[in-house]
């Protein structure tokens, strides 16, 4: 009975629809077979009943409204498209936290620039699907932002700045950061290493704060974005996130996807969504 049993989840999760009308028809729910001993086990989306037969629980379609190109949204939804699937729509892959971030900031941190990166991400406490805190306890964190003596240069020995100061300002000069995914693409940890040996407090808020915010969803900066953005070349180093940069959270993390998306099955949520009412 339980070899038929995997059988049936293989082709449950494999089969291909044929009419894709629903969110389900293009992002399959993940079932998990599992031995049973007891009459009925209800564990989070599966429902497994006596004598090893699996039912799926019934679910309610979610709320596509966050990938509506409408006329008042369509340059935050090209935005974000952009930015996660960088124009390439088989090949790049969305990638999220799914788990709560938990933060380490190394002691080498000035006090004050730790203080003011932690207030600063109090605003986004708002987000669905988005936990982040900070702890004094290297253990308890799942990410850490540590301090390194070594020299970080992102761009590679043979890239030219158009001058020193340029090199300097930048946030990659002496800074990077590495995100440890699963095979379904789900961020489960992450370092940001940072040498500090030349930066004052205030450029060390700024590149904190815009580094952390890109590796949220492994964005990209761009110098044509407005100056309060945290992915703009030109980031004013304000002390509020932008309603822009915001909202690429929330449609970031407005659905923690059971499989992997790439910019056809983003496209193909947008076509379901115009069937919503």
């Amino acid at each position: 009975m339980m070899k038929l049993i995997l059988v049936f989840c293989f082709n449950f999760i494999l089969f291909p629809a044929f009419a894709q009308n629903s969110y389900f028809d293009i992002v399959k729910p993940r079932i998990d077979c599992l031995p049973n001993n007891k009459p009925a086990l209800q564990n989070g989306e599966y429902i497994v009943l006596t004598k090893d037969t699996l039912y799926t629980k019934m679910r309610l379609e979610p709320d596509l409204d966050f990938v509506k190109s409408t006329k008042e949204r369509r340059r935050i939804v090209s935005r974000y498209a952009s930015q996660i699937f960088r124009f390439e729509d088989s090949t790049s892959i969305l990638k999220q936290w799914n788990s709560d971030i938990v933060v380490y900031l190394d002691k080498q941190i000035p006090k004050e620039v730790s203080e003011n990166l932690m207030t600063f991400y109090e605003q986004i406490n708002e987000i669905n699907n988005l936990n982040i805190s900070f702890t004094s306890k290297l253990k308890d964190a799942n990410y850490y932002i540590k301090v390194t003596s070594e020299k970080v240069n992102v761009y590679g020995e043979d890239y030219i700045f158009n001058s020193e100061e340029e090199r300097l300002k930048d946030i990659y000069t002496g800074a990077t950061y590495r995100i440890i995914t699963d095979n379904n693409y789900k961020n489960y940890a992450g370092v940001l290493k940072i040498n500090i040996s030349n930066s004052d407090n205030e450029f060390l808020l700024k590149q904190l704060k815009q580094m952390f915010f890109i590796s949220l969803g492994q964005f990209y900066k761009y110098y044509g974005y407005e100056e309060t953005s945290l992915l703009s070349d030109k980031y004013n180093n304000s002390d509020t996130i932008s309603d822009n940069d915001l909202e690429l959270l929330r449609m970031h993390y407005a659905i923690i996807y059971e499989q992997k998306i790439n910019g056809n099955t983003f496209k193909a949520l947008q076509e379901i969504q115009k069937n919503q009412r």
